[in-house]
C-alpha cells in the first residue's frame, strides 16, 4: 500500500519551564527634581553617580543569579 500522507508533530511541556523575574535597583532615588529657583537638581547625579544594580531571580527561589 502506498503512503498517502505524512507529517510531524512536536509536543512541548510548558509546565516544566522556569520563569525568570528581574528588576533594576539603585543606590539613590530614581526620580530627579529640578529646582528652577536655584537652578539645581536633586539628587545631583553629576556629583553623586547613580549605581544601577540588575537582579535576576528564578521564580520560587530567593537567590539572585
Amino acid at each position: 500500500m502506498a503512503v498517502i500522507a505524512s507529517g510531524q508533530i512536536t509536543l512541548i511541556d510548558l509546565n516544566d519551564a522556569k520563569s525568570l523575574t528581574g528588576y533594576i535597583g539603585s543606590n539613590q532615588a530614581k526620580v530627579q527634581i529640578f529646582n528652577p529657583n536655584g537652578n539645581t537638581y536633586t539628587p545631583n547625579w553629576a556629583t553623586n553617580n547613580m549605581i544601577l544594580t540588575p537582579s535576576l531571580f528564578v521564580s520560587g527561589t530567593a537567590t539572585d543569579i
